[in-house]
């Protein structure tokens, strides 16, 4: 089982366009074969749109660091 953090999180709504911006750093710790712990860490942003008046996810990436 792998556990999750989310850390420098930094989110702006860019009102012209009813976008919502969101920029965060992920870590992941899981257990190897070996029952050795390792920590991966990711950075992601996240787009989000106002459809319809509902929020909708429209945009995902990920890199690794």
């Amino acid at each position: 089982m792998a556990a999750t953090e989310v850390s420098n999180v930094a989110a702006e709504i860019l009102e012209a366009t009813e976008r919502l911006l969101a920029a965060i750093v992920r870590l992941v710790q899981s257990v190897d074969p070996l029952g050795e712990f390792v920590t991966s860490a990711s950075e992601e942003t996240r787009v989000w749109q106002r459809i319809e008046g509902r929020w909708k996810h429209v945009h995902f990436h990920r890199s690794p660091l």
